[in-house]
This record gives C-alpha cells, sequence and structure tokens, in this order.
C-alpha cells in the first residue's frame, strides 16, 4: 500500500534482507527526508519516490540494475545521485522535475537514456553521458536551464523531438558523424547555441536530415567539422579552407593559425 497519505512521514529504516518496493509505494510522501535502501535490492519499481519533494539525497545500492519509469520524478530537491554500475538504462521520466539536481553520476555500461528522463532539471550543468549510450529519448534534457555544453556520444544516430528544446543557457554541442537525423523542435529554445562542433565532415554534415520545425538555432550556429591533424590552408594561406575543431584535454577546440 502507498503511503502518500502520511503527510507527515520524515524517515524510514527499511528491514534488511527487502529486496523489491511495490510501485508507487512513498509516492507523494512530500516530507520525506530520508531513506535507508538496502543490499541485495535489484531495482526501483515505477513512480517508487515521485513526488518526495524533500528528499534531497539517496544511496542506490549497488545491486541495483534496474531503475523504472517515473522512479524518481518531482524529487525537487534532490541534489546529486550516483547510479550503479550495473544500471545499464535510465526510464523515462526518471528524474523529471528534479529542479535542485546539479550533477548525476552515470554508469559506464549505460545504454539508453529515455524520454524526459530529465526533463526540467533546472540545475544540471553538466552532464557526462557514457560512450556506450546509443539511445536518447525525446525532450530527455528538454528545460535544462543551466546546461551550457554537452557531448553526444559517437553511437549515437539521432537526435530526437525536443531533445535540447528550451536549454537556454546552452552553447555547445558536439554532434557525431553517425547522426543521420536531428527532429522536430530538438533545439528550440536555445538562444546561446553559438558552436556546433561536427564529428565528420562538411559533405557528411550536409546529408544530415534536419527538421525544418524549431531548429532555427542550430542552423545558423558556427559549424566546425572535426580533424585530427591540421587541417588544409586556405588559398590565401591566412587560414585554413574551412572551420575545424579538435580534441584537447576531453574538450573540443578549435583550429586556428
Amino acid at each position: 500500500m502507498p503511503f502518500d497519505s502520511l503527510c507527515l512521514l520524515t524517515g524510514v529504516v527499511l528491514p534488511e534482507g527487502l529486496t523489491e518496493i511495490g510501485q508507487s509505494a512513498f509516492s507523494g510522501c512530500s516530507s520525506l527526508t530520508s531513506i535507508n535502501l538496502q543490499d541485495g535490492m535489484t531495482r526501483i519499481t515505477d513512480s517508487l519516490f515521485s513526488g518526495c519533494s524533500s528528499l534531497t539525497g539517496i544511496d542506490i545500492p549497488d545491486t541495483v540494475t534496474e531503475i523504472e519509469l517515473g522512479a524518481f520524478s518531482g524529487c525537487s530537491s534532490l541534489t546529486s545521485v550516483t547510479l550503479p554500475e550495473g544500471v545499464t538504462v535510465i526510464e523515462g521520466y526518471t528524474f523529471h522535475s528534479c529542479h535542485a539536481l546539479t550533477e548525476i553520476d552515470l554508469p559506464s555500461g549505460l545504454t539508453s537514456i529515455g524520454d524526459s528522463a530529465f526533463n526540467a532539471c533546472q540545475s544540471l550543468e553538466t552532464i557526462d553521458i557514457p560512450a556506450g549510450v546509443t539511445e536518447i529519448g525525446s525532450f530527455a534534457f528538454c528545460w535544462c536551464d543551466a546546461l551550457t555544453s554537452v557531448v553526444l556520444p559517437e553511437g549515437l544516430t539521432r537526435i530526437e523531438r525536443g531533445l535540447f528544446a528550451s536549454c537556454s543557457a546552452l552553447e555547445s554541442v558536439v554532434i557525431p558523424a553517425g547522426v543521420t537525423w536531428v527532429g522536430e523542435q530538438a533545439f528550440e529554445g536555445c538562444p546561446s547555441l553559438t558552436e556546433v562542433y561536427y564529428g565528420g565532415t562538411a559533405e557528411q554534415w550536409q546529408d544530415v536530415e534536419i527538421d525544418e520545425i524549431g531548429n532555427w538555432y542550430l542552423n545558423k550556429a558556427e559549424m566546425y567539422c572535426y580533424s585530427e591533424q591540421e587541417p588544409p590552408a586556405g588559398t590565401d594561406n591566412t587560414g585554413y579552407d574551412g572551420k575545424y575543431w579538435r580534441w584537447a584535454d576531453g574538450r573540443p577546440l578549435i583550429w586556428e593559425k
């Protein structure tokens, strides 16, 4: 039975040996500030802590491998989370409206981030997306007002609808050469976007299908193509024959004469 009617519930001590808690069990416990999850738990079920608006932190046991739909949605006081290495999928809406979330450590084995997983995480300044992620759902980082830059992983082929919509502070994005499609409103409401670092050539970029709706800021940003070696000189030998970038200390760096 959910505890949502127990409005004054502030802390919970779970018994040893508990391996699973039912869906929505603590949903709406807006006064809950702490809970100890037991080693041996393997999944955090749907909406388990949704609406626990006073929960500031949680230690997730290393035994957890599944975090289901909306598990922490509306935990508006949650400031940081470390996900166990065994987690490979972040389901949709998992951290939706976690307004105070400033940092999250994603596991290296992660392969998929669901729709609206981090939607309205308005304090999230950076996100390190693991290299193995091949799918990121629609609106996953929509309304992340503090996000300034993002590096999309090499295996990604689609930038889904509304992925970075209303990320008003987003200044730069690294887009891998394998991306073939940018969906509707993917970069709508991103007025600070000025630099796009593309992993392929200018010719390849021309083949990327970019939806006409809501991607004006993407199209007007300066686009740089990747070149590991120094690019060819321009006709007057005072610059290069295009705009290029390279990796330096884990960050994109523009080639300049």
